[in-house]
């Protein structure tokens, strides 16, 4: 049985973001998720490759930054005006936030009916304008905040091209630059001042399992 091309590139839309969503972690790596309302912590799949995990965010959430940490136990650190900058960082992605938000809404919900119902009507111009007007938006803004996230030019000019070359890759906008600009410091510190503390102590039980784990072996 052959599929047609509209179901063709229905999923060649949805693998590229797929791919380009996962991460591959360490064993004593995990991934802190900054969502709007909260921080909290996801570990990755049992799936290797070579010789790391991988881990697939939620792929309805492009909005929630990540940051790829190695656990370690906690230990006092002073690093406030760190974690200063990096709340700063994170609320000056929230227009880009909405913007990869908007892009996913119009590749899950557009792109079908314009393959399947609105082929050949003037409705395919109005979402390539619409698509490509948010594409548009993406880059402007990556360039507007590029010194202010401490962006290279080349960095910038290499996100926004993906982006507008391959729209599937833009709705990850908020990940990559979070997942590049890391969490600062001690993560197991950064943990406890801004976790709840019932997620920090699984956390610390993580940490404390991996202690255990590599003095047996």
């Amino acid at each position: 049985m052959s599929l047609s091309y509209e179901w063709l590139l229905l999923l060649a839309a949805a693998g590229f973001y797929l791919c380009d969503s996962a991460l591959l972690a360490h064993g004593d790596e995990v991934v802190f998720v900054r969502s709007p309302r909260a921080w909290t912590y996801r570990e990755a799949s049992s799936y290797e490759i070579i010789g790391r995990y991988v881990y697939l965010p939620n792929p309805l959430r492009p909005c929630d930054g990540l940051f790829l940490v190695t656990l370690s136990p906690p230990r006092r650190m002073e690093e406030d005006n760190e974690d200063a900058a990096l709340g700063d960082f994170i609320r000056r992605l929230r227009p880009l936030r909405w913007l990869a938000m908007i892009l996913l809404a119009l590749l899950v919900a557009g792109l079908p009916l314009v393959l399947f119902r609105y082929r050949g009507s003037a409705g395919v111009s109005v979402f390539l304008l619409l698509l490509y007007f948010v594409l548009a938006a993406i880059a402007a803004e990556l360039y507007r905040l590029r010194k202010r996230l401490a962006l290279s030019f080349a960095t910038t000019t290499r996100l926004a091209f993906e982006a507008l070359a391959c729209p599937p890759l833009g709705i990850n906008i908020v990940r990559k630059l979070t997942l590049a600009h890391g969490i600062p410091g001690d993560p197991m510190r950064f943990a406890r001042n801004h976790f709840a503390p019932e997620l920090f102590a699984s956390l610390v039980a993580r940490v404390d399992a991996r202690v255990g784990e590599e003095l047996e072996s």
